[in-house]
């Protein structure tokens, strides 16, 4: 669907979606993101530019969190993905962060929780984890390439039922206390769509700073970083200019440019 169907959502917010040139709406699929991957296949061996397109299913029964794990999409929650050139520029690794950063900003604002970003792409309210982004990116021989942003948010899903699926270490608005309004029929869709709205269009200056700012992690506190088959000890020192994750160990400060993160 192109065009004219994203004339209604335009008021909302006051985002305008102007760089959307697709919008997809599904029922249940295994994987907005495998949707995004195959749209993008096809976008290029037709020989055609990628075109700016959202994928937004009401049901996801096969998602994926980072290091291949099952993203688990109980009823209640939200599954959007969004299909993006991705230019061969030196700002390309700050990617994960630069989405990251305005996306959990404007959650903020227009649900009125404190949505943190645990580095390196979960959104967290007080402690908790609300949601997730993944990001798969494909380069070409040419240098220029895609990208496909996943993003997860349980939305209206009850605590109970989270807790009843194990997902002890889970929130979501709902649970969480987000205003009510927001909560009501299509809002929640439409508010992670102003959300996706703001973190695309948004150019951070200033990574570190702005990263701070939103940080479910303080400087200072004791992390363990699992990079593969690496696992070390230390304190969170925040993030470089690239969004590399800092850790000062005994021996010296390491950087990450991936890895999972955990306090202790």
């Amino acid at each position: 669907m192109t065009g004219s169907p994203l004339g209604p959502l335009a008021p909302f917010g006051g985002c305008r979606f102007e760089w959307i040139e697709n919008l997809v709406l599904l029922g249940s699929v295994q994987s907005t993101n495998e949707v995004g991957r195959d749209l993008a296949a096809r976008m290029l061996a037709e020989g055609n530019e990628i075109f700016p397109t959202v994928i937004f299913a009401s049901r996801q029964e096969g998602g994926r969190g980072r290091s291949g794990r099952r993203w688990e999409s109980p009823e209640g929650s939200l599954a959007v993905s969004v299909l993006l050139a991705w230019p061969e520029t030196p700002r390309r690794v700050r990617l994960p962060l630069e989405i990251g950063i305005p996306l959990s900003r404007r959650l903020s604002e227009i649900f009125g929780v404190d949505v943190r970003l645990k580095w390196p792409n979960d959104l967290m309210v007080a402690g908790k984890k609300l949601g997730g982004i993944l990001i798969e990116t494909r380069q070409g021989d040419d240098g220029e390439g895609t990208a496909v942003v996943g993003i997860g948010l349980n939305s209206t899903t009850p605590q109970e039922v989270l807790d009843r699926l194990a997902l002890t270490g889970a929130t979501s608005l709902l649970a969480a206390g987000a205003k009510a309004e927001e909560l009501v029929g299509d809002r929640p869709v439409l508010g992670l769509l102003d959300a996706i709205d703001a973190a695309i269009g948004t150019e951070l200056q200033g990574l570190e700073a702005a990263f701070a700012s939103v940080s479910a992690q303080k400087v200072g506190e004791a992390i363990v970083v699992h990079d593969g088959p690496k696992r070390l000890e230390g304190t969170f020192q925040g993030v470089t200019a690239d969004g590399f994750l800092r850790l000062r160990t005994a021996s010296g400060e390491e950087i990450f440019l991936s890895g999972e993160v955990e306090s202790f």
